[in-house]
């Protein structure tokens, strides 16, 4: 007979039941761990990349309004400029057709559209008052028109086009630095897939 107690051996019992299967237990516990932080990091990585992509088409979009936009309003601003020329100086090559005034402010208002749907709220913002700076100068240049039509002088009547000038370098350096602009989210660059935490 031994002089080892029962206890004893049934503890070594349990023990050697047990510890493989706590074992077993405690490394597949292990393996669902890690293989949950790969996929978190894997799916981290394609958020960002998807959010980088979203960022990129938004820019673009946002610049194919953007110059869309400003393209229309420069047109308009060269035919007010070329009106102008032309009340100052009647015997001007570059007469322009007053009737495609309406039409020069429809697209300029229709690249609006473009800009108050993808753009920021400053760009359109500006655009806006640029809208409203053409229009006025517009009247004024009608309104010159009138005055020398009914009274055949075309000088002593100055439109001043400063207002629609400085609306339009604001719109154009304002587009200009949302151009420049790096996507909003910062995004740090991803480790190799060949690394394992």
């Amino acid at each position: 007979m031994s002089n080892v107690p029962l206890w004893v051996t049934y503890s070594l019992a349990v023990i050697a039941i047990l510890g493989p299967i706590g074992g077993a237990l405690f490394g597949a516990w292990m393996t669902a761990r890690r293989d949950d932080k790969r996929w978190q990091l894997e799916h981290d990585r394609e958020e960002r990349a998807w959010t980088r992509e979203q960022e990129q088409r938004v820019h673009d979009a946002r610049m194919t309004a953007y110059a869309e936009a400003l393209l229309r309003a420069q047109q308009w601003h060269h035919e007010l400029e070329a009106y102008q020329a032309y009340l100052y100086n009647p015997d001007d090559e570059r007469r322009p057709d007053r009737a495609a005034f309406p039409g020069l402010e429809l697209a300029a208002r229709n690249g609006l559209v473009g800009v108050d749907l993808v753009g920021t709220e400053e760009v359109a913002a500006d655009l806006r008052d640029l809208i409203v700076n053409l229009k006025q100068w517009f009247y004024r240049l009608e309104s010159m028109h009138e005055f020398a039509s009914q009274t055949q002088h075309y000088y002593g009547n100055e439109v001043d086009s400063t207002d629609a000038d400085n609306a339009l370098d604001a719109l154009r350096t304002r587009m200009r630095s949302e151009a420049t602009k790096v996507n909003d989210l910062a995004v740090t660059p991803t480790r190799s897939s060949g690394s394992t935490s």
